[in-house]
């Protein structure tokens, strides 16, 4: 009797755990899960427990029969490489990227990653502060509308940044380095608008 009781218990509790997880992640306002996971029915893929250069493994692992051409939305908090990064667009029909809390991630220059078919269908881009260098054409994603960016200090880009999409995308940015953002020279022609902004949309940042 005691057996089929710990049974139903662990049934139960497996099937709290799914309900959570389906709850609990949302690129628009992140709560970390307890695990990382898939959900094929809503295309959402969650990785917060990743070693450095390990991304691909785990996404294949969390994938499973399913392809990266059923990923919509992503969110990744965990130390990201070049290689990782890289892998992560390959994502193709994603919308959302979300790597606000990602870490160790310097630059994003690899312009295949923009490319206006790579990316085609990415509307919204989520990068965290430690970011301190952007590739020239990371405009090119003919459906981005949305960039949300933590960094305080204005990272490098090229100057041949500007595209005629320039106008078209929201980039948020701290409040507090909003200044510095308009003072820089290639920063200052996009359209730039506080984090606070987006926060009061029900976006949260943290």
């Amino acid at each position: 009797m005691k057996k089929l009781f710990f049974l139903i218990l662990t049934v139960l509790t497996s099937f709290a755990v799914q309900a959570q997880k389906s709850d609990d992640f949302d690129p628009e306002s992140p709560v970390v899960p307890y695990e990382n996971y898939f959900d094929h029915e809503t295309g959402e893929l969650c990785i917060t427990h990743c070693e450095k250069d390990d991304l691909s493994e785990v996404m294949d692992d969390l994938l499973d029969r399913y392809s990266i051409y059923d990923v919509k939305k992503i969110y990744v908090a965990c130390p990201m490489s070049d290689y990782d990064i890289a892998y992560l667009f390959r994502c193709t029909n994603a919308t959302t990227i979300d790597m606000r809390n990602a870490t160790e991630i310097k630059k994003l220059t690899n312009s295949y990653m923009f490319n206006s078919w790579i990316s085609s269908n990415l509307e919204q881009l989520y990068l965290p502060n430690c970011i301190t260098e952007i590739a020239s054409n990371m405009l090119g994603a003919r459906n981005l509308n949305r960039i949300a960016l933590l960094a305080q200090t204005p990272p490098t880009i090229p100057t041949d940044f500007l595209n005629t999409r320039i106008n078209s995308v929201e980039i948020y940015v701290p409040d507090e380095a909003l200044n510095a953002y308009k003072s820089a020279t290639t920063w200052s022609k996009m359209k730039l608008l506080p984090m606070s902004a987006l926060k009061e949309s029900g976006v949260q940042l943290s």
